[in-house]
């Protein structure tokens, strides 16, 4: 299969092939999101070595399991010795240079295996005095990759040449992708599978160009054996341990989609504020699935987490109860008003997740910005981008299957979100409002109040 995309990554791994040096690269990212793609299909045959950890696995079995990839005639015991053997594969081999895959470095690190000191040993006292080998490490789990390789104090303190973060595709390379599956759906459909998968490449390869999506969508969810009604949880479970408090967490950060404070989430999980929540939080913002902002105008002393995953508000919406029967839900209730609620939500965290497209398409990609968010008691505001030029955009967000139109009733409410960031900021702004839509905004009388306008085509920029 062709490598879709990711034309950055390719480049920067190109690049530390043909390097006249050695180089140490980490490659990290959500669960799901294509890094081992990514490194078997780019070096397919210019793989020297390629080993997978498996989780939950045993020292020794891992080692016996490495031995027999490596093809060793010694007895491995440790992973000294594996490293050995594997600086005796480096020596006999003849190839250009010399690619070494270490994929889920996390499930190789076990308990008193030592596995991270007889890494370094092999990269300071082997690898770094050569220039023909490129090794490569790999996980899901963003925070070991960061607090155990990047930012290591100890043997492996700064010795990375260059660390790749995977990212989701984006809405122009989902279409890409979907195009090369040979499923030809409108900008406008693209959007909505978007709000279910994200830019997650395996759930979208998953995707039957024979069925519609709504038919996708309940033979993957609602269906008896539906490929990823279990998929949550083993999203969590593959990469924490003491996996029920980071679920809990999500749960009730899930349960506000505009976000809670810390002191908000503690008292839904029932626990007490100390450092091991703070690594629990951090280790879901780490790994994408969650995100934090400060409310306008900045007060960072109250942050704000946030679900940033659109398969994790999906499964949140639709099947945390389980208590949907029918297996064909999607495709008989897309009048449901739950489903229009979730749409709502979805679409703005699509756009969220594009925020770099609508400051193009605003044409203020070049303006230093803020992004925040505002609410009160009677005020709810999606967007704000708070410009260096003292200008604000304020963005309403909506998702509609036609031209949106504003009403008597909605433009008072405009006008009162504007009267309320125009006193929140001492009126020392222009206000812009900015409407974001699928299909733009119909011009009526109202429509003098919008100065900016984005709509769905422009987040494929």
């Amino acid at each position: 299969m062709e490598i879709i995309g990711r034309k950055q990554e390719i480049n920067k791994l190109e690049m530390a092939y043909n390097s006249n040096q050695s180089e140490f690269i980490a490659i990290y990212g959500r669960r799901r999101i294509g890094k081992t793609f990514l490194i078997t299909g780019l070096f397919k045959y210019r793989l020297l070595f390629n080993f997978t950890g498996i989780p939950k696995a045993k020292t020794q079995q891992t080692l016996s399991l490495f031995s027999k990839a490596i093809k060793s005639n010694e007895k491995i015991h440790n992973w000294f010795d594996a490293f050995e053997e594997l600086k005796n594969l480096v020596e006999k081999s003849t190839l250009k240079k010399k690619v070494i895959f270490l994929d889920e470095l996390p499930w190789l690190d076990t308990i008193h295996s030592n596995f991270l000191q007889a890494i370094s040993f092999f990269w300071n006292n082997f690898c770094s005095h050569r220039d023909d080998i490129l090794l490569i490490v790999s996980g899901s789990s963003t925070s070991w990759i960061k607090n155990k390789i990047i930012n290591d104090v100890g043997g492996l303190y700064n010795r990375l040449t260059r660390q790749i973060h995977l990212l989701p595709f984006s809405l122009s390379e989902c279409k890409e992708f979907l195009e090369y599956k040979n499923i030809n759906l409108s900008k406008y459909e693209i959007i909505r599978v978007y709000m279910i998968f994200g830019g997650i490449p395996h759930y979208l390869n998953l995707l039957d160009g024979t069925l519609s999506v709504a038919d996708n969508i309940d033979y993957l969810f609602f269906h008896e054996s539906a490929e990823l009604k279990g998929e949550h949880e083993n999203l969590f479970s593959s990469i924490f341990k003491n996996v029920d408090l980071y679920i809990d967490t999500i749960n009730a950060i899930a349960s506000q989609f505009h976000g809670l404070t810390r002191i908000q989430i503690l008292k839904i999980v029932k626990k007490t504020d100390n450092g091991h929540f703070t690594t629990v939080l951090k280790d879901l913002e780490n790994n994408g699935f969650i995100k934090k902002y400060y409310a306008f105008p900045d007060n960072k002393k109250e942050a704000i987490y946030q679900i940033n995953d659109n398969f994790i508000l999906f499964y949140h919406s639709f099947l945390i109860k389980n208590d949907i029967k029918s297996e064909t839900f999607w495709r008989d209730n897309q009048q449901f008003p739950s489903l229009n609620a979730w749409r709502g939500l979805a679409f703005e965290l699509v756009c969220l997740q594009h925020l770099n497209q609508i400051k193009k398409a605003l044409g203020i990609i070049g303006i230093s910005s803020t992004v925040s968010s505002y609410q009160n008691a009677d005020c709810q505001i999606d967007l704000l981008f708070k410009r260096a030029d003292k200008v604000i955009n304020l963005c309403e967000i909506k998702f509609c299957k036609e031209e949106f139109e504003i009403d008597k009733d909605y433009n008072q409410k405009l006008f009162k979100k504007i009267s309320e960031i125009t006193k929140v900021s001492k009126d020392r702004f222009s206000i812009n409002l900015t409407m974001i839509t699928t299909f733009g905004v119909k011009k009526n009388k109202y429509y003098s109040t919008v100065i900016n306008e984005v709509i769905a085509k422009d987040l494929f920029n």
